[in-house]
C-alpha cells in the first residue's frame, strides 16, 4: 500500500472560482485612481510649462513645486525635472540648472528626455562630460 501511494500521481488542486464578474468597460477602482491621479500631474506640469512660455519662471517653480510635494517619484518625474532645470535657467540660476542637469543625466543617461537636457547645458555654463559638483 504505501508503494502504490508513493508511486500515484499527485492530486489535482481543484480549480480557483472565478472572479467575480465585472462589467468590460468599467476600469478597477485603482486603474480610475491611477488614471484620475495621472492627469492631476499632467495638469500641474501643464501649469509650468505655461508659466514658462510666460517667462514666470517663479510660478514655473510653484507649480514644479505642488508636482514634487504631491507626486515624488511619479511618472512624469523626470518631465517634470527637465522643467525645473528650464525654469532655473530662465530665473537666472545657471550653477543650479547645471547641477540638477548633471544629475539628471548621471541617474537616466538613456531617457527620452537626455537630448533636451543635453541641449540645455551649454545654456548653463557647464559641459555634459563636466563630473563635478556646482557649487
Amino acid at each position: 500500500p504505501t508503494e502504490a501511494a508513493a508511486s500515484a500521481p499527485p492530486a489535482v488542486p481543484a480549480a480557483p472560482a472565478a472572479p467575480p464578474r465585472v462589467a468590460a468597460d468599467a476600469p478597477p477602482a485603482e486603474a480610475k485612481q491611477g488614471a484620475s491621479a495621472l492627469a492631476e500631474e499632467v495638469q500641474i506640469l501643464d501649469r509650468a510649462r505655461e508659466a514658462l512660455g510666460g517667462s514666470d519662471p517663479a510660478a514655473a517653480l510653484a507649480a514644479l513645486e505642488r508636482h514634487h510635494r504631491r507626486f515624488s517619484g511619479g511618472a512624469l518625474g523626470p518631465e517634470a525635472t527637465v522643467l525645473r532645470i528650464e525654469a532655473l535657467l530662465q530665473k537666472g540660476d545657471r550653477a543650479g540648472a547645471a547641477r540638477l542637469a548633471r544629475e539628471f543625466l548621471a541617474a537616466h543617461p538613456g531617457s527620452p528626455h537626455a537630448s533636451r537636457v543635453r541641449s540645455l547645458l551649454p545654456a548653463t555654463g557647464g559641459g555634459a562630460d563636466r563630473g563635478e559638483a556646482a557649487d
